[in-house]
């Protein structure tokens, strides 16, 4: 029996990982069994039993326990037992987010490769970007890296996945540029942070409305990207606008805005959001906008857990666009539903 943990933030590299232990099992064994567990989905009982039962087909098994992080006390004590055997026709593959071990020390002895999987600094994960194009025949520009950068959860699971639709859309051309990806984002994943960003900005409340149903209908969990990206747009929005206020020319403004955003420094607004920015700066104050900004993060951290983030961003929507951020809280629309006693 041989197990494997591997660890950390970087989806991309730890999934390469996975693969080249899949293909070193299935060299040694190639009839083996392959069976993968989401630990959230499944009992506790039923995952471990099914590591303990012998298969009847096959002279191994493979099994892979994916997001180990939400894995229960009893489910982590059983699979530390199974681990401290160290008997079975099985291998185990656990991944998890968690940059720790879920393991005693006693326990991790006996784990036969561990590994905690990094995010890379912003210098090297553009390079992994520009190299992944020039391995699809392209030629990625600067503004193009960026946006891949700030279009996708920062890990290069995601990164590449993005970038061989690219290269497949744009097959006979040889220069990917910001405008062509986020083209093919908008068509592959219709509404999101940005769409719905522009429609704040319009102070649309009806369309932004509408583009968070949207959202959510896609993938509930795509309303967690968006608050982030709302964010992030706010946080340039304030910069420019600041910029803007001391009498530097529009141009010369969208060039040196800046933020911070969780993972990343925010550079620059790119031509495909400038329109959006220009609206929005007449459409709310700089006081709005720096009252907007923790309304936008205490939100961030809030529609991760919350039972329903719909309604959640719903009211978001509506504090800004008739509230400009402050916090009242009303319901959605208290205006449309005021009813006078007569």
């Amino acid at each position: 029996m041989e197990t494997y943990l591997l660890l950390g933030p970087e989806e991309g590299e730890k999934d390469e990982e996975r693969k080249r232990i899949r293909e070193d099992v299935l060299r040694r064994f190639p009839d083996a069994e392959e069976t993968a567990y989401y630990v959230s989905d499944e009992k506790d009982s039923s995952i471990i039993d099914a590591i303990l039962q012998p298969s009847l087909f096959s002279s191994h098994r493979l099994v892979t326990l994916k997001y180990f992080e939400n894995a229960s006390s009893v489910l982590t004590k059983g699979i530390a037992g199974i681990i401290e055997s160290g008997e079975g026709d099985v291998d185990l593959v656990i991944l998890s987010n968690a940059s720790t071990t879920p393991f005693s020390k006693k326990v991790d002895e006996k784990i036969t490769f561990k590994k905690v999987f990094w995010e890379e600094f912003e210098r090297d994960k553009k390079l992994w970007i520009r190299n992944r194009f020039a391995k699809n025949g392209k030629r990625a520009t600067e503004n193009a890296v960026d946006e891949v950068m700030y279009s996708v959860e920062n890990n290069k699971w995601e990164m590449g996945n993005m970038i061989d639709l690219i290269s497949s859309f744009y097959r006979d051309k040889n220069e990917i540029t910001d405008e062509d990806i986020n083209k093919v984002t908008t068509r592959e994943k219709g509404e999101n942070g940005y769409t719905l960003f522009k429609e704040i900005a319009g102070r649309n409340l009806e369309n932004a409305l509408m583009i968070v149903s949207s959202i959510d209908l896609q993938d509930p969990k795509g309303l967690i990207a968006s608050s982030v990206v709302l964010t992030n747009q706010f946080r340039l929005l304030e910069s420019f606008m600041t910029l803007r206020a001391s009498n530097l020319d529009e141009k010369s403004a969208f060039k040196n805005a800046e933020g911070l955003s969780g993972t990343f420094p925010l550079k620059e607004i790119r031509f495909p959001s400038q329109g959006a920015m220009r609206t929005a700066s007449r459409n709310y104050t700089l006081n709005d906008v720096r009252r907007i900004i923790p309304l936008l993060k205490k939100n961030e951290s809030e529609v991760k857990t919350c039972d329903d983030p719909k309604a959640l961003m719903e009211d978001l929507v509506w504090s800004i666009i008739r509230k400009n951020g402050e916090e009242s809280g009303t319901s959605l629309f208290p205006d449309e539903l005021e009813v006078e006693l007569m």
